[in-house]
């Protein structure tokens, strides 16, 4: 009996670590690298460059903590645990697939606010940082 709560603990923290720090680097590479083309073709002066560069920092720190937590508890956790967890994070990717597309609405309006400071000054979308004035 002590295996089925050491499973269900290993799935539910797979998930959660998947949920909130994986799915960032998934959606940051599928999802803000298309959108990143389109709004460069949309408007020239849209910086690209300092996009991809947020791109390639969220996605390297959210799978860099990724890696380093699973190598933990594959090294560390019981066996049952492991399986549970690495199962937790299937589950996780498979239910946030609809997610990891750039024609998602809370997507878009997400790189909107994130990316503002990408835009030329002269851009209505320039000022939609999320910051109080």
């Amino acid at each position: 009996m002590f295996w089925v709560c050491r499973f269900l603990l290993g799935a539910a923290g797979g998930y959660v670590l998947m949920t909130f720090i994986g799915m960032q680097a998934f959606v940051a590479v599928l999802s803000s690298l298309p959108l990143t083309r389109r709004h460069r073709k949309e408007c020239p002066e849209f910086n690209a460059t300092r996009a991809c560069r947020r791109i390639a920092g969220v996605t390297a720190l959210s799978a860099f903590l990724v890696i380093l937590i699973t190598v933990l508890v594959l090294r560390y956790a019981p066996p049952h645990a492991v399986t549970g967890f690495l199962l937790g994070m299937i589950a996780a990717f498979v239910l946030s697939i609809p997610r990891m597309s750039p024609n998602h609405e809370r997507n878009r309006s997400h790189y909107e606010s994130a990316y503002a400071d990408c835009y030329p000054p002269a851009d209505p979308r320039a000022g939609q940082s999320g910051e109080k004035k």
